[in-house]
């Protein structure tokens, strides 16, 4: 065979292209890269001003973010991060906390909060890591109820999901409201089936749980109908307390039921609903976030986990395309302390992107020994979202 002759320019040429074909298999793998990043998050400041009548005026500030990134580096394997910030400004030192569950403790910086592996295929859904524990008597977003765990979902039948969880060193498992820390080194249990019969307007919710050496068996229910304008929602739940932590927080109920129900109605953008739940006499956990959202509540940040509670509230608001206007009163009574306030909010929300509130509201506090405690208040909120 006789050897091949390249002139000097075929070589050159040669080289070229396969320069360029190399530039360009980089340009698609960068191109491909990108495309399979997800980043999503939000950004959020909450300032509280509040003045009781027999106290000085407190303010505080708090601001609090996060960046979502889910990267899909398989087919149907994604690995997922949260990068966090928040904190807290006390303008005047005798500033108080505004909200159940938030401390000193929690200011933290800016930290990397949640790590996983995710793996999507024909309906299933596997979920492995650190990251946000999503059942009913948890809290997902900021300062949430997380940790170490595997999550499995089924989504293969229409409108339902099929859900089962097993978490180790959690942490957001608080109640400030009991004044109980819930420790951070048990296991947490959870299944659970969501979902639907649309065409008839009814959304269901079963879950069963435990959180090991605190709670010993959780079962949650919450059903919604839908008709027309017309909306009723019910929810119960039953906890059951572990006897050697009951005895060792001096609590005195073991197990209890907590039930509640809402009725809605909303015409064009006006709606008007009313709430009312009751605790057990005795028992007063029920959820291992203090200020669980999941759960029918009388007011904005308002504990669930308070034993012969008794809470009713009537809310009336109306929207005017970006704006809206809402009103409420709230009552609450346990048989020591009695509350009750009025608020009115205003709000604006930009699309899906934006959303900004000031809430002003009035309330009223009676406590064991009879005193009063009036308070007025403010609370300018903003979200940007992304």
């Amino acid at each position: 065979m006789k050897p091949i002759k390249l002139s000097l320019c075929t070589l050159i040429a040669i080289s070229t292209l396969s320069h360029l074909n190399a530039e360009s298999s980089l340009e698609e793998t960068l191109r491909k890269a990108v495309e399979d990043i997800k980043i999503s998050g939000f950004a959020r400041t909450t300032y509280v001003v509040s003045k009781p009548n027999n106290a000085d005026t407190s303010e505080s500030l708090r601001y609090s973010g996060q960046l979502n990134v889910l990267y899909k580096n398989i087919d149907d394997l994604h690995f997922g991060a949260t990068l966090a910030a928040d904190g807290y400004n006390y303008p005047h030192s005798n500033a108080s906390i505004p909200m159940a569950g938030y401390t000193a403790s929690n200011n933290k910086g800016l930290y990397v909060d949640r790590f996983y592996l995710k793996y999507l295929n024909s309906g299933f859904e596997l979920i492995g890591g650190k990251y946000d524990i999503t059942s009913p008597w948890t809290e997902t977003g900021y300062n949430s109820s997380r940790g170490n765990g595997l999550s499995a979902l089924y989504k293969g039948v229409q409108d339902w999901t099929f859900a089962g969880l097993v978490f180790v060193q959690t942490n957001g498992f608080d109640d400030t409201n009991l004044g109980v820390d819930l420790g951070s080194n048990h296991n947490y249990y959870a299944a659970g089936v969501t979902g639907g019969l649309k065409d008839i307007g009814l959304d269901i919710q079963l879950w069963t749980g435990a959180y090991e050496n605190v709670l010993e068996s959780m079962l949650y229910t919450d059903i919604r109908y839908t008709l027309g304008g017309f909306r009723i929602r019910g929810q119960a739940n039953y906890a059951k307390i572990n006897t050697s932590f009951a005895s060792e927080k001096g609590i005195v109920g073991e197990e209890g039921l907590y039930y509640g129900i809402e009725l809605r109605y909303t015409h064009d953008l006006f709606w008007l609903k009313g709430i009312y739940t009751k605790n057990d006499k005795d028992q007063p956990l029920y959820t291992v976030d203090g200020d669980n959202g999941g759960f029918l509540t009388s007011g904005k940040y308002e504990a669930i986990n308070i034993a012969n509670a008794k809470r009713y509230s009537i809310g009336v608001g109306k929207n005017f395309n970006n704006l809206r206007l809402e009103g409420s009163y709230s009552n609450f009574d346990n048989g020591t302390i009695k509350s009750n306030g009025e608020s009115i909010e205003i709000g604006y929300r930009y699309k899906k992107v934006f959303d900004a509130s000031l809430e002003l509201g009035y309330k009223t506090k009676t406590g064991a020994d009879g005193e009063k405690k009036k308070t007025k208040s403010a609370t300018l909120e903003t979200y940007y979202f992304f």
